[in-house]
């Protein structure tokens, strides 16, 4: 239903504020703590594992998110980063296509400074064969 409501207001901005009036945040937000999620990052790209969606296209949805600043610290506490590194490094699993999605959703975490020291931090992130798929 989540999905739907924001495919819908993606295509449809005029109908933000209506959604807005009829308390879907509230909704939303009761949805969420309803689910229980401890690693809501972690199950969302799970989803891509028989779901409509690939890991790829969560993760390129991941991305979209990240794109404002107060997101990426959310997602890094999430757990988004071994996710990424994973996928970076997993060249027999994941095909080209995927590992781009992962650099690039590094590339746009890196740009916070509290977010690019986390990147720095994490292990096997700044190794050879994560840094030659942000560099090149």
């Amino acid at each position: 239903m989540m999905m739907m409501v924001h495919n819908f207001t993606y295509r449809h901005e005029p109908s933000v504020p209506v959604l807005r009036e009829l308390g879907m945040i509230r909704i939303a937000r009761d949805i969420r703590a309803k689910a229980d999620i401890s690693n809501p990052i972690g199950e969302v790209v799970a989803l891509g594992n028989g779901s409509i969606f690939g890991p790829q296209e969560l993760i390129e949805g991941l991305t979209r998110i990240a794109v404002v600043d107060e997101n990426k610290s959310k997602l890094i506490d999430q757990g988004i980063l071994p996710l990424l590194v994973k996928s970076l490094k997993n060249s027999r699993k994941y095909d080209s296509s995927h590992q781009a999605a992962a650099a690039k959703a590094l590339w746009t975490l890196a740009f916070n400074d509290d977010s690019r020291q986390r990147i720095i931090d994490e292990k096997g992130c700044m190794n050879g064969s994560c840094t030659r798929f942000v560099y090149h």
